[in-house]
């Protein structure tokens, strides 16, 4: 039994979803400092599929220590993940205001339930 877990959700639509779809495990990097606070900027409004973020945003992936997930050197805060269960997200179950002001595209989500298996400062 898993005694930590964390959700994530991932819209169909992604890179990011075609990075986990097939993947055992994941990871998250939260930057605790405002050094990252561009580079998340630019990061969030551009494709994975159109730009190395890597590369271009000058940040350096390093191996995770319990997943085969890379995560994000120097970037602060860093949870490892085995992922448990996957769910799409059901839209016959959603709040009709929510469908309409989230979902208008029909671009739902899956949620990705992960067992926390490593959470650690790596600034």
């Amino acid at each position: 039994m898993a005694e930590a877990v964390m959700v994530v959700m991932v819209r169909y639509s992604r890179y990011t979803h075609e990075l986990i779809s097939d993947a055992q495990d994941f990871s998250v990097s939260v930057p605790l400092e405002n050094d990252f606070k561009k580079s998340l900027a630019i990061a969030g409004s551009k494709s994975g599929r159109d730009m190395d973020k890597f590369r271009e945003l000058n940040l350096t992936i390093t191996p995770g220590q319990k997943t085969e997930a890379p995560v994000i050197a120097n970037c602060g805060l860093i949870y490892e993940c085995r992922i448990m269960y996957r769910q799409p997200l059901d839209p016959e179950g959603l709040d009709e205001t929510i469908k309409t002001r989230f979902y208008s595209d029909e671009d739902y989500h899956v949620l990705y339930f992960g067992e926390i298996l490593a959470c650690y400062k790596n600034d």
